[in-house]
């Protein structure tokens, strides 16, 4: 199984606006839920998170 890290950068911009302004820049809006944790809003970059997701059995570090 193939580990891969991305580094994601947290938002403090929200709205369809931000999320519009974030993919011009080639980087993907996203939330992180946790049990009991209040929500994390982060970006991804376009290029690395494609790349984990087309990958076959991969854990997201």
């Amino acid at each position: 199984m193939a580990e891969i890290s991305i580094n994601g950068v947290r938002r403090t911009e929200f709205g369809k606006g931000a999320s519009r302004r974030a993919r011009r820049e080639g980087q993907v809006p996203a939330v992180i839920y946790g049990h009991g944790e209040k929500p994390s809003h982060i970006n991804l970059p376009a290029r690395e998170l494609g790349v984990a997701l087309k990958t076959s059995n991969v854990l997201l570090d």
